[in-house]
């Protein structure tokens, strides 16, 4: 046999191996695994002593729950000293009678100056000391609005120690048990996970990817139960891993909540139709 010959064999042979066996059925299948939608590493903002793990493995939580509380004995005290500070009216109170004081004397020597009473000299202190009356009052005012933003900067502070859910889901994992200590390099609390909301997740040929569009559907066989439960896809990887010529894909699984696990091994099934123009596809590339 002609060299030229060996190596067209050769190639339509590879080709054909290239192809999964339901391809060649016209129905293509590929191996994956099924993974939540979120996957979330519950982490404090803060460092510090967990002072109560409010959850434990497997609980149900809602977004916005507390999973954790670092200590906050610190944050509480400053909390009370900014409400404390912020209540005080004294220096308010004494500007505004000091203000209406002066007020009141200017008001009058504006009357006695209109009738040739008063020396002048003395309408401009009074104007003058009216003046500053009104610039200790405001001093006050703005000095009360820096306690109440200082209140609301120790109120935030305080809310930090509590770390809660950002979505509704399981834990899945713990790291970190009461009493333990939160560092900066290390400051996740739990794994929570997302259980209403699974995809599969495949790896196809980046030959068979340009007809599989987000929104088509395909088959998804589970083991863990061993099941057949219909799926959207919802994203299409841009990128071609280098590797292994591959694209990657997930696909929403319309199940409901408990029917399947994250981590279960599965076997996704391109519908017919985009099975056989993908195919149709990969064979006019060959």
């Amino acid at each position: 046999m002609k060299p030229s010959l060996c190596l067209a064999a050769m190639c339509w042979l590879l080709g054909l191996l290239a192809v999964p066996a339901g391809a060649q059925q016209g129905t293509p299948e590929f191996d994956g695994f099924i993974e939540p939608l979120h996957d979330v590493q519950v982490a404090a903002g803060e460092i510090g002593v967990i002072a109560e793990l409010a959850v434990a493995l497997g609980d149900r939580v809602e977004a916005g729950q507390t999973i954790a509380v670092l200590d906050d004995q610190l944050q509480r005290i400053a909390v009370d000293i900014a409400e404390t500070a912020a209540s005080m009216q004294g220096t308010v109170d004494a500007a505004k009678v000091e203000y209406q004081l002066h007020k009141h004397r200017a008001q009058q020597l504006q009357q006695l100056a209109a009738e040739g009473l008063t020396r002048p000299d003395e309408l401009r202190r009074a104007e003058a000391d009216l003046e500053m009356a009104a610039g200790r009052l405001l001093a006050a005012q703005e000095e009360i609005a820096m306690r109440h933003a200082e209140l609301t900067r120790a109120r935030a502070m305080l809310q930090r120690r509590t770390i809660t859910a950002p979505i509704s889901g399981v834990i899945a994992k713990i790291f970190r048990e009461a009493g333990e200590h939160v560092s900066p390099t290390d400051p996740d609390i739990v794994r929570l996970i997302s259980d209403e909301s699974l995809v599969a997740v495949v790896n196809i040929p980046a030959r068979l990817v340009s007809r599989n569009n987000i929104g088509d559907r395909v088959r998804v066989l589970t083991t863990a139960p061993r099941q057949s439960v219909s799926a959207t896809i919802l994203t299409v990887s841009p990128v071609i891993d280098g590797q292994s010529g591959t694209v990657q894909i997930k696909a929403l699984l319309d199940t409901p909540v408990g029917r399947c696990r994250a981590g279960d091994r599965c076997t996704v099934h391109l519908q017919p139709g985009n099975s056989q123009q993908a195919l149709g596809e990969s064979r006019m590339m060959k």
